[in-house]
């Protein structure tokens, strides 16, 4: 059998502690606590959470003492303000070698974008991840032209990078707009061809368009149950499900020629029933489901 070189990945906004509103309590808490050591024993060896606090992190060492992970929070500083984010990750297969906190003014106010991580792997592949959290559209509405600002504040920083040396990067979390919006679109610059963004090497992949409605859409003589989405927003009248949690791949991870790929089955939003329906239920305050991102290197 031929050895696997690759990195499972996973991103969860877990509402443990959101920035407004009271935190989870039991049995929700120890219904996210129950869920992250399943996708941590799914194989997956970085898990970035975000709406993480201080009690949190103390919960998640006590929760992964003994384990073989790490964790450790990039809430920011009193400069950049609060992010939120934490990560658990396996050392015995990835090294984080160094973090930055990407701020930028957006319209004269300044606004987290994203955690920048330099992440190596076991084999000596070095790339970068991004982590981000951008504002509710309950602050900042899905037509505000800032939205958009936020996609180019990003872009400055991934092309930065790339000036750098870097061509291999994966922009991972809870963007709170979908894959059409223009933040991830023209700020940003993502697109949902795979072949596009092998061609051109400013763009990003993104493999969550294929979550954006059903594949088989609706089959007679079948439920059409089939749910597509990552966040659930219980009040809306048309489209209840969305699709604002994301993995985005650089053009490296998806070119011909590419030592280390993406993979597209090991890409997806998750597809625990168990969880749905508890995203799904009016008494839980749990709204997101977690996501999940694989690449590896070719053969």
């Amino acid at each position: 059998m031929d050895e696997y070189t690759g990195l499972k990945f996973a991103w969860w906004n877990t509402r443990l502690t959101p920035p407004r509103g009271e935190p989870l309590i039991a049995p929700e808490r120890h219904i996210v606590f129950a869920y992250l050591l399943k996708i941590l024993g799914g194989g997956v060896e970085m898990l970035a959470l975000c709406e993480v606090a201080n009690d949190d992190i103390d919960a998640l060492k006590g929760a992964l003492a003994g384990s073989p992970y790490s964790v450790a929070p990039y809430f920011g500083s009193d400069n950049t303000g609060r992010f939120g984010i934490c990560l658990i990750w396996k050392p015995d297969t990835i090294t984080i070698i160094s973090h930055d906190y990407i701020v930028d003014i957006v319209r004269g106010y300044s606004k987290r974008i994203a955690v920048r991580l330099t992440v190596s792997h076991n084999s000596g592949f070095v790339f970068d991840m991004f982590l981000v959290h951008w504002p509710s559209r309950l602050h900042m509405n899905e037509e505000s032209a800032s939205r958009e600002l936020l996609g180019s504040a990003l872009r400055r920083s991934v092309t930065h990078q790339h000036l750098q040396g870097q061509q291999h990067i994966v922009v991972m979390g809870d963007f709170n707009d979908e894959p059409f919006n223009d933040a991830l679109t023209e700020g940003l610059r993502s697109t949902r061809d795979p072949n596009r963004a092998s061609q051109q090497s400013d763009l990003f992949y993104n493999p969550f368009w294929r979550h954006m409605a059903p594949a088989t859409g609706h089959v007679w003589g079948q439920d059409a149950s089939e749910r597509q989405g990552s966040y659930y927003y219980r009040s809306h009248q048309l489209d209840r499900w969305r699709v604002i949690d994301q993995i985005l791949f650089s053009s490296s991870f998806v070119m011909s020629d590419g030592v280390w790929q993406m993979v597209e089955n090991g890409t997806h939003i998750s597809q625990d029933n168990e969880l749905r329906e508890i995203v799904e239920s009016s008494r839980s305050k749990i709204d997101h489901l977690p996501i999940f991102g694989e690449i590896r290197r070719k053969k």
